[in-house]
């Protein structure tokens, strides 16, 4: 199963680089590029974030298979521009610092090499000038999405205290009251930072219970927005806001349950802890949800052998059997 994802992943990011050095999605209608077959760059960074978590798993014992991949993977990353996915690799990087660091330190300083080179590489394919003058490329020190995410959190919060136990139902159920817990100060700031509204008149109904939010422009003349769903950009949060403190609690849960097979360093646990820092800051993409879940489970399940005996290993190996 890692070799499956670690291929889909190695695929991606090849539609990716084409995507960006063409200009153009290739699969996907979007306005924005590299997408591969997802709906935006962000999605496809928790594709590609999760594929490189497995391949560094393998660090410990296969460094060419763990690192050719990953450098390839990178690049596709960095030519996303998301500044969640270099941040959760170097979060798996500091754990594998912190479980492996004293024997492997040359590999683990080898992958840092080569995942930040092949990220760095990656933005400058993304900020080419004949790349940049077939789009508009982000900057990545832009500060706006920051901003914004921090008040559909703290929407989230208040939403979560209002309905706490099971919360607002599956899928987009928050989408048409995710705004009743902002202030009209935060709702104008988050309406003119997410969307470009010249400025924020008011919220009416549009007849069927969904929200329309007018935009007063220069001229005087108004625009209704229909936005259909807003995700939380955090899938702890949104799992809350789906389900409550419950489903909240159950997500912690499987969290914890994967730690054991963590600490002996399974490939399958290294990308989870990818995918999750990942998703502390994005949110589980559908076409990403069945390999995600196949992951989880592999990963729970070698959590359980692991905490019922397994013994001290590294990627499958005792800590003496390889060399630094």
């Amino acid at each position: 199963m890692t070799l499956g994802v670690v291929l889909a992943g190695i695929v991606l990011a090849v539609l990716a680089l084409l995507e960006v050095l063409l200009g153009r999605p290739l699969i996907i209608a979007s306005s924005k590029v590299p997408v591969a077959t997802f709906l935006g760059p962000g999605h496809l960074a928790g594709a590609l974030v999760l594929a490189a978590g497995l391949a560094l798993g393998m660090l410990g014992t296969r460094v060419v298979a763990a690192l050719a991949p990953t450098f390839l993977l990178a690049v596709a990353l960095g030519a996303t521009m998301t500044r969640t996915g270099p941040l959760a690799l170097g979060v798996v990087f500091l754990l594998l610092a912190l479980l492996i660091g004293r024997r492997y330190w040359r590999r683990l300083a080898l992958g840092v090499l080569v995942t930040g080179g092949g990220i760095m590489l990656g933005i400058q394919l993304a900020n080419a000038p004949k790349v940049v003058e077939r789009q508009d490329v982000r900057d990545v020190g832009d500060a706006t999405s920051l901003r914004t995410r921090a008040l559909l959190a703290g929407a989230a919060i208040e939403g979560i205290a209002d309905r706490p136990l099971f919360g607002f139902g599956g899928g987009n159920a928050f989408a048409s009251d995710w705004y009743r817990y902002m202030s009209r100060e935060e709702l104008a700031e988050f309406l003119v930072l997410d969307h470009g509204f010249t400025h924020f008149a008011e919220v009416v109904d549009n007849g069927a219970g969904s929200p329309l939010f007018v935009d007063q422009l220069a001229d005087g003349s108004r625009r209704l927005y229909s936005i259909s769903g807003q995700k939380i950009h955090n899938q702890l949060l949104d799992m809350t806001i789906m389900w409550g403190v419950i489903g909240g609690l159950l997500l912690f849960a499987l969290v914890l349950t994967t730690l054991p097979s963590l600490l002996t360093v399974e490939p399958v646990a290294v990308g989870m802890a990818a995918i999750m820092t990942f998703l502390m800051l994005w949110f589980a993409m559908t076409q990403l949800e069945g390999a995600l879940w196949c992951c989880w489970a592999a990963a729970c399940a070698s959590g359980v052998r692991s905490s019922a005996g397994a013994g001290a290993k590294v990627g499958g190996h005792t800590p003496a059997a390889a060399p630094a």
